[in-house]
């Protein structure tokens, strides 16, 4: 810890900076039901912020490492605070974090992958307001969809996720690169969703429910009916329209 106090006129600014070391420490948050435990690595402050680089620590039984910057240790212009994770995450709490609105692909997704995370709070944000930033392969994580969505685990989707906050209020990003793009809109009943399938970015949703666009090789309707049918069941948006042209049509296993 070091404080330096003029006591003369005209005196520069106090100055107060330090350092803690962290051992096995627990760290929570509430709002997004987050738990840190046996978090190891070096954390300095001063009158302006902290800076955390590279925290060693354990989420939901897996390593992975945290680094916390405020003030003018961010390293982008114009943020309060930003956040950055690197970890093992299962899917289910990936989805989870996207406000619920997307909890009706769970039954349909199961795994663990290696994920980046960064949320970003603007200067003179609100509170709860900001951006998040997740980034993964997707190796490790199945997706038991129809084609053209249907992904074996081993298998590496490069994936990115942009969530503005508050969810509630914000819209969710989706970019899976040639394989679909996803643009949500609101929450609970009001909430929309635009999908695009076989590349390009999805526009913003017309309204409220689930509208598909794009453009796939090939389909079998009566799969996809089941899961759409089985979305809306499970608290997902209902189907308002497709328009999806497709290069070949399966029917009854043809």
């Amino acid at each position: 810890f070091h404080l330096r106090l003029p006591f003369y006129h005209p005196a520069p600014p106090m100055q107060v900076e330090g350092q803690v070391q962290l051992q096995d420490v627990a760290l929570r948050e509430d709002g997004w039901g987050l738990a840190f435990d046996g978090v190891r690595g070096r954390l300095r402050y001063d009158r302006a912020g902290i800076l955390a680089e590279g925290l060693q620590v354990r989420h939901d039984g897996q390593p992975g490492l945290l680094s916390l910057r405020s003030g003018p240790h961010a390293q982008a212009p114009g943020l309060a605070f930003e956040a950055e994770l690197q970890a093992s995450v299962g899917i289910d709490q990936v989805l989870a974090h996207a406000g619920g609105e997307l909890d009706w692909l769970k039954p349909w997704m199961d795994g663990r992958s290696p994920w980046s995370a960064r949320l970003a709070v603007p200067q003179g944000a609100a509170a709860g307001q900001g951006r998040l930033a997740l980034r993964s392969s997707l190796v490790g994580t199945a997706i038991g969809l129809p084609p053209p969505l249907r992904k074996p685990a081993a298998a590496a989707w490069p994936v990115q996720v942009d969530l503005s906050l508050p969810l509630a209020q914000g819209e969710v990003a989706v970019d899976l690169g040639d394989v679909l793009s996803l643009r949500s809109r609101g929450s609970g009943p009001q909430a929309g969703v635009q999908l695009r399938l076989g590349g390009g970015a999805a526009a913003a949703p017309s309204g409220s429910g689930l509208w598909i666009d794009g453009r796939v090789p090939q389909l079998d309707p009566l799969d996809w009916s089941a899961v759409l049918a089985g979305g809306g069941s499970r608290g997902g948006p209902p189907l308002r329209r497709v328009e999806l042209p497709v290069g070949q049509l399966h029917l009854l296993g043809a």
